[in-house]
């Protein structure tokens, strides 16, 4: 059995989600914040299920986001996908955690777990925390995390192909999170998300005021 689960603006505070054996669960959600957040869900998961968790974390001015993810991988023969992408503008701060646990039950489990923040200002932060709790025998667990700011070298080329600057950004941008949004089957969230990109991170992507 597939399911999926879409969350926008709905991920509470703490979130815990049982993947029944066998079970395949498609999760994504998006965070958009000017204000403090914090957030954490927990995946645990049955002989044989398997969960692909796409998400999307997009702040700006004052934002503090703090965001845990956590996939248990309690029975045998399950697999685990995680991918978060964050783009971050203004004062915007943000953490995100990930955890791939394997307890001594967990044999011939598959997970990978990737963090990946872009910077869109110099008072942009990010902190990618990819965390390995492996406890059982013959798995496969991997991690990648990077944060990183617009490339001025891609830049420097789109507007040598006569492309204007903040159009050059909408595109390095829209690039970087591709890969989860045209994952995510509802069209009113993917016009939001590119809303909040050009209305809150892209106009705004200008050296900010320092924090006080």
């Amino acid at each position: 059995m597939e399911q999926e689960v879409i969350l926008h603006e709905q991920l509470h505070s703490l979130q815990r989600i049982d993947v029944v054996a066998n079970e395949t669960l498609n999760f994504f959600f998006v965070l958009f914040g000017t204000e403090p957040i914090e957030r954490r869900v927990v995946f645990t998961l049955a002989d044989g299920s398997r969960v692909n968790v796409k998400g999307l974390v997009l702040g700006s001015e004052q934002a503090e986001i703090n965001l845990t993810t956590e996939v248990i991988h309690a029975g045998c023969g399950t697999e685990g996908f995680t991918t978060v992408k964050g783009l971050l503008g203004g004062n915007a701060h943000a953490t995100v955690t990930g955890w791939i646990r394997i307890p001594e039950s967990g044999h011939n489990t598959n997970a990978f777990l990737e963090e990946r923040f872009m910077l869109l200002s110099k008072g942009a932060r990010a902190k990618a925390e990819p965390m390995l709790e492996i406890l059982a025998n013959d798995v496969k667990a991997s991690h990648a995390a990077t944060v990183s700011r617009l490339n001025d070298d891609q830049l420097f080329y789109c507007e040598s192909r006569g492309i204007d600057p903040a159009e050059s950004k909408r595109l390095l941008t829209e690039a970087f999170m591709n890969d989860i949004i045209r994952m995510i089957p509802d069209e009113s969230i993917v016009a939001q998300c590119a809303g909040y990109l050009a209305r809150s991170l892209l106009s705004n992507s200008r050296e900010p005021r320092t924090r006080a």
